[in-house]
């Protein structure tokens, strides 16, 4: 039985749709500390291929930060992705944006306090944009927000 399953058989018992899934994840030092991810099904993001995925509501300040996690799924050997990623004020204004990453099968890149390595160093309600700018891989990932009053959310990526 995989993960999915284990986390989807109450909704499928209770008849919900598939759609609703999400997994928790605790903090077992601190059992009130927890965080909804979403659980998208791989043939959703198969029949997306997304070439471009948007992250509402990036976030740099004194006390919080945003990070970014990017995979090839398409769990084909020797599938990489070449990658730009973007930084963008809510008005729609470019921030900022990096050097091509690549992200091979099975890999996942963490870019931790994404906004900061763009350049940018406060923003509140901004978008990172990522670009796949070459490879044959399948991109995914999600924007992460943490504070330091330990608050985290998550935001899986838009397929604009």
């Amino acid at each position: 039985m995989t993960v999915f399953d284990n986390v989807a058989y109450g909704l499928r018992v209770r008849k919900r749709p598939a759609a609703e899934v999400t997994a928790r994840v605790v903090n077992r030092d601190r059992p009130a500390q927890t965080i909804e991810l979403p659980v998208v099904r791989r043939s959703t993001i198969e029949a997306l291929n997304p070439a471009v995925l948007s992250f509402p509501s990036a976030k740099r300040s004194a006390d919080s930060h945003s990070n970014l996690v990017l995979s090839e799924v398409s769990w084909v050997e020797g599938r990489t992705l070449s990658v730009l990623v973007e930084a963008y004020s809510a008005a729609g204004e470019q921030l900022g944006s990096s050097a091509a990453f690549e992200v091979t099968t099975g890999r996942t890149l963490f870019l931790i306090d994404v906004l900061a390595r763009l350049g940018v160093s406060e923003l509140d309600g901004g978008q990172i944009r990522v670009s796949k700018t070459g490879g044959k891989g399948l991109l995914w990932g999600l924007l992460a927000t943490s504070s330091d009053e330990g608050t985290l959310s998550t935001n899986p990526g838009i397929n604009p």
